[in-house]
């Protein structure tokens, strides 16, 4: 999809809420983890504002959704809506990273992120539909 863009300059990429049915499963739905060979185009795009909110991000791979080759051109990023937290070593190294390069970083939308675990019955939680925590 990304293909034709690589290496070209554009305002904005839109890719918010883009939740194929092919990750969803019943026990995760729209599970997501985002792998080196999904950012490869993507991350050769300068783009000034890169939208992939709500897509059911759960993780993501070393050097895959932050490695951009062009983080100066990004002012907006946003990940909205997500479930993917940034709470080990490589994932805050790689944030922190991400932000020294992108100088022209006005805004980083991390914001509703309902990280959730699914957890066998437990007495913390439970319904008929879905065991979470």
């Amino acid at each position: 999809m990304l293909s034709s863009y690589s290496g070209k300059t554009l305002d904005i990429i839109n890719l918010r809420g883009l939740n194929c049915p092919r990750f969803n499963s019943d026990k995760y739905p729209f599970v997501l983890t985002v792998t080196k060979d999904m950012m490869k185009y993507l991350k050769t795009v300068c783009v000034e504002t890169l939208d992939l909110s709500d897509n059911g991000i759960v993780d993501f791979e070393e050097n895959s959704l932050l490695s951009f080759y062009r983080p100066e051109c990004i002012k907006h990023l946003y990940f909205k809506g997500n479930r993917f937290a940034f709470s080990k070593g490589r994932q805050i190294d790689e944030l922190n990273t991400f932000f020294n390069k992108s100088i022209a970083l006005k805004t980083f939308d991390y914001s509703f992120i309902p990280v959730r675990y699914w957890l066998e019955e437990n007495a913390v939680h439970h319904n008929e539909h879905n065991s979470y925590f």
